[in-house]
């Protein structure tokens, strides 16, 4: 008796807490009234994932206080794989209360179809095809003898695709639409890929002469991709590349030979089984060389050594395109230059002053001569010169003779900056005076008497 009684208080302390305590339940139906078992139904609370459970035979399912827990907004999320998910949110205010989320998921939908051949509309077996929704993979099938696929219990959208594909055949996309409680039925075809051909001839623009041994190759997708095959021209200058994949992407075929600049045709749409000409007239480089020569003072003429030369093209503000310097005879060379126009504006700039040849024409193949002659910008010219001098050269002396004067006379010496180097007196009734030999005129001084 105290056995029983005990219990029957424990039972009645119990029975407050637990009509108190919140629960969430509901069901899950489709078309709204066709029970959905076996729909997978999660509860969330703050982003956690707290319980989930199955709907049972008439499609109900149930939360109890022990997952609902404390009072605040839940989420509750009923799902089955071709029917989609669906979120309620379930605000819970008391600890009491019983709260009620139904849902009512979209009927999934089936598509089936075959695929054939473009030539002859026989069934192809072994084609793979892909189910994608948007950007996304859902599913895949590999069509059976009969060319047959099918895919069932689909979610209900309009931004299907069918992406199929088969060895030697061409892959195609097929957009459908997904419709619940339907069957699609749809019809594809592949067409076989027929290798193609990629011929032309590489000729020499400066005359048309074919050129023999020309390297070609080709890429697919941009001209930095990777060389797929590479060829060399015949005697008579004709390359080909056979059994190239037709279609995308397009092809990037380039020509080079020595002495040559490369071309490269872009973008050439392969066609199935298509035949494509692409020619080459290659492009020979030009030069430009010259010697700079200038006059640090008047009458002595001087080869311009390590003198700065710079290359533009289409006027003497343009970008520069090259640069080099003079050896120690002048001479500058600019190799490997496209010919055509714009023409050329070669300048110099030297210790002795700066000069621009405007307008230089370059040919395919030709070599123009471009040369510099310049006057020192630092010297004026000499207003008065005394007599013809004569120089011999002893040791560190240079001598320096000249005719005799009744008056005294000055011997000054210019350097190639045109500022004074060494300056002397001349007595009257002399003819001779001795400098240092490191002025002599081939080392590009200049003598003034007066």
């Amino acid at each position: 008796m105290k056995k029983s009684l005990l219990s029957l208080l424990a039972a009645l302390a119990f029975l407050p807490l637990v009509a108190g305590a919140a629960t969430i339940s509901g069901n899950v139906t489709t078309g709204g009234t066709t029970p959905v078992v076996g729909a997978k139904v999660v509860l969330i609370a703050a982003g956690v994932h707290v319980d989930s459970v199955m709907t049972d035979s008439v499609g109900h399912y149930t939360f109890d206080s022990t997952h609902v827990g404390a009072t605040g907004a839940k989420q509750v999320q009923a799902s089955k794989a071709g029917m989609g998910t669906v979120t309620n949110t379930v605000n819970i205010t008391s600890a009491t209360q019983a709260a009620t989320s139904n849902f009512n998921l979209a009927a999934g939908g089936n598509l089936a179809g075959t695929v054939r051949k473009t030539s002859d509309s026989t069934v192809l077996a072994g084609a793979k095809v892909v189910l994608r929704r948007g950007n996304t993979s859902v599913d895949s099938a590999i069509t059976n003898g009969s060319g047959q696929f099918t895919f069932n219990d689909q979610v209900p959208a309009t931004n299907y695709s069918l992406v199929t594909s088969a060895a030697t055949y061409f892959t195609t996309t097929t957009t459908v639409s997904i419709t619940a409680n339907a069957s699609l039925s749809v019809t594809l075809y592949l067409a076989l890929t027929v290798p193609a051909t990629i011929t032309g001839t590489v000729t020499n623009s400066s005359g048309g002469a074919p050129i023999s041994g020309a390297l070609v190759r080709l890429r697919r997708g941009s001209a930095t991709s990777a060389v797929v095959d590479s060829v060399t021209t015949n005697g008579s200058g004709v390359y080909s590349f056979s059994g190239v994949a037709p279609g995308t992407p397009n092809a990037w075929v380039t020509a080079s030979a020595n002495g040559f600049f490369s071309i490269t045709n872009n973008n050439l749409t392969v066609g199935n089984g298509a035949t494509v000409t692409s020619n080459f007239s290659l492009v020979m480089p030009g030069r430009i060389t010259g010697t700079a020569q200038g006059y640090p003072a008047p009458g002595i003429l001087v080869n311009l050594a390590n003198a700065l030369i710079v290359l533009r093209r289409g006027s003497d503000t343009a970008a520069i395109s090259d640069s080099t310097r003079t050896n120690s005879s002048g001479v500058y060379t600019f190799n490997n230059l496209t010919p055509g126009t714009p023409n050329y504006w070669v300048t110099i700039n030297s210790n002795i002053g700066t000069a621009t040849n405007a307008n230089v024409a370059v040919t395919a193949g030709g070599t123009t001569t471009s040369n510099f002659s310049i006057s020192a910008t630092a010297i004026a010219r000499l207003s008065k010169e005394t007599g013809a001098l004569s120089f011999s050269k002893v040791g560190n002396e240079l001598y320096v003779k000249m005719s005799v004067s009744s008056s005294e006379r000055t011997v000054t010496v210019f350097g190639m900056s045109g500022g004074i180097a060494y300056h002397t007196s001349v007595p009257v009734g002399a003819s001779q005076i001795s400098v240092p030999a490191v002025y002599a005129p081939e080392n590009g001084y200049l003598f003034q008497v007066k």
